[in-house]
C-alpha cells in the first residue's frame, strides 16, 4: 500500500510520538529543521546575539506536537542563554 505525502506525514507524527525526546531529536525531520531555524537567524544567538559559537535551537512550547514544529516555534541561543533559559523554565501543565 502506498501512502499519500499527508498520510506519510501522519505516519511520521506518530511514529516520533512513541519515540523518547531523545530518540526525536536524532530524526532526520528534527536535524532538517534545526538547520533550518540556525540559517534564518544567520548562525546568530537570538537572546544575546553572540556568533561563532555553538546554538542549541530551543522549542519555545511543544502545543503542534513532535513533527509539526514551524520555524516560528523555535528559537536559536548559545550555551549561556539556554541554560540562564531553563533555569527560570517550567513545563507547562499537561491537560488531564
Amino acid at each position: 500500500m502506498k501512502l499519500s505525502p499527508s498520510e506519510y506525514k501522519e505516519y511520521l507524527k506518530q511514529q516520533y510520538e512513541k519515540m523518547s525526546y531523545k530518540e526525536y531529536l536524532q530524526t532526520d525531520w528534527w536535524k532538517w529543521i534545526k538547520s533550518q531555524k540556525i540559517k534564518q537567524v544567520r548562525y546568530k544567538c537570538q537572546k544575546c546575539g553572540k556568533t561563532n559559537t555553538i546554538l542549541f535551537v530551543h522549542h519555545n512550547n511543544y502545543k503542534k506536537g513532535r513533527g509539526n514544529e514551524q520555524l516560528s516555534d523555535l528559537s536559536c541561543v548559545c550555551k549561556s542563554c539556554h541554560d540562564r533559559k531553563h533555569l527560570f523554565w517550567k513545563p507547562e501543565k499537561k491537560a488531564a
